[in-house]
């Protein structure tokens, strides 16, 4: 097993979008998720036919980790996991331009710290995770020259509380994904599109990292620094096709290090969860598009699905075959920064199933010479998954009304390869009927 083995979130997925006193945290996100367009989105769908189901697609209280996250720090622990990736809610520490909320960047400071003193020896920090203040959405978000300075006063703010803690700083989460969707696709928010818009985006937020390393290596030297890159297996046999695809892959992390230079990070963070297949005579791409298609020699890839229908590949062989082919051409010590899957209910077992595989194909990359650190499995509780409304990605379940926690099957199958060591023949054995191949739905 990796000396780290942890969980994930972002903010948006489980920070309550209300403050104490009951006011609306205004976020770019918040507000886009209650647009017009979305609804409309949605009900051309037939995802929203009744307003019962609105409830689904807005994050309202979330799992409200803003305060309850001692329980779960101590839940996870409880489990045997000893890193959680956490992440600064912007919009609520910077709820307006130039003005820090004090509470809030002390409950930030307190996770990492009080993490470590019950035994979360690796805490990570994600400063952006997509979301910010409403104010900087009005100002032209990523579009406006002066965001990465803004940028740069919050994670300056943030670490004047966090102090000399060296820990994992994920800087910036997924660039392209965020950018591609908002820059190049009209899915997520509403932003004027085009190639030149989607690399100022690309640009900006390279600049808003080197900003940010700055900060934090000045007030914590030792920190490692990253950022959670998306990618994918490139699983096919056209050479050229293959080298498109891996570029398109490698293309922000150049663009950093060309911006940066080479020690703009120390490791590397990837965000793994499907393969890319174009083969000759075959020309599918499997992904949450849902075009999934299965090959002779891919033995390992399932499918389930998000509650709102789309398809979302199992492929535990991305763990092994992504980190070798980045830690070849970088060199960089890596973290897997998200993996998961959806599967609904608490009984999901067919995660067991996933986790198992990707635990040998983890152990595989380690093999090959791949400095791998530890990986955060997507996701420490059930979230609100973004676009698609209420996923069931968490290996724990929350129940929305009462705010019950209760762990998955698939968090006491880690446990017991936790506690084991691996996935040893006892795992196995006691394990069997849950890691057994499921068939497709």
């Amino acid at each position: 097993m990796l000396p780290v083995q942890g969980v994930g979130l972002a903010a948006m997925q489980v920070y309550s979008e209300f403050r104490k006193d009951g006011s609306w945290v205004d976020s770019n996100w918040g507000r886009w998720i209650r647009s017009l367009e979305r609804m409309e989105w949605l009900k051309s769908k037939g995802l929203l036919n009744n307003e019962r189901e609105l409830v689904h697609f807005v994050a309202s209280r979330a799992c409200e980790f803003e305060s309850r996250w001692p329980e779960d720090f101590r839940l996870w622990l409880d489990h045997r996991l000893n890193g959680v990736r956490l992440n600064a809610p912007w919009p609520r520490i910077n709820p307006e331009r130039g003005k820090f909320d004090q509470e809030e960047l002390s409950n930030l400071a307190a996770m990492p710290r009080i993490g470590k003193q019950m035994g979360l020896s690796k805490p990570a920090m994600t400063w952006y995770h997509w979301q910010m203040p409403g104010w900087a959405d009005d100002i032209g978000s990523w579009k406006n020259p002066d965001m990465p300075k803004y940028f740069e006063d919050l994670v300056y703010e943030g670490m004047q509380r966090i102090g000399n803690t060296p820990m994992l700083h994920t800087i910036i989460n997924e660039p392209t994904v965020d950018a591609m969707f908002t820059r190049r696709w009209r899915r997520w928010l509403a932003h004027k599109l085009g190639d030149v818009e989607y690399m100022e985006m690309l640009e900006r937020l390279a600049e808003a990292h080197i900003r940010a390393r700055k900060v934090i290596l000045s007030t914590a030297p030792e920190s490692e620094i990253s950022i959670a890159h998306a990618t994918t297996w490139n699983d096919t046999n056209v050479p050229a096709l293959k080298k498109y695809w891996d570029d398109e892959g490698y293309f922000f992390i150049d663009l950093l290090r060309d911006m940066g230079g080479p020690d703009v990070i120390n490791r590397l963070g990837l965000n793994l969860y499907f393969r890319r297949t174009g083969n000759r005579g075959q020309d599918v791409r499997a992904g949450w598009d849902g075009q999934v298609s299965y090959s002779p020699n891919q033995v390992f890839s399932d499918v389930c699905e998000l509650t709102n229908g789309l398809k979302w590949e199992m492929c535990p062989e991305v763990l092994y075959h992504v980190p070798l082919a980045y830690w070849q051409k970088y060199g960089y010590p890596i973290y897997i920064t998200e993996h998961g899957y959806p599967i609904e209910g608490v009984e999901d077992y067919r995660k067991c199933w996933v986790i198992a595989e990707g635990i040998e194909q983890l152990h595989r990359a380690v093999q090959a010479g791949v400095d791998l650190r530890g990986i955060y499995w997507w996701a420490g509780l059930d979230n609100f998954e973004w676009g698609e409304g209420w996923g069931n990605f968490g290996l724990v379940h929350v129940d929305r009304k009462t705010q019950e926690r209760k762990p998955k099957k698939s968090l006491e199958f880690l446990r017991d390869c936790l506690a084991a060591g691996g996935l040893t023949p006892e795992v196995r054995e006691r394990w069997a009927p849950f890691i057994t191949r499921p068939f497709a739905p």
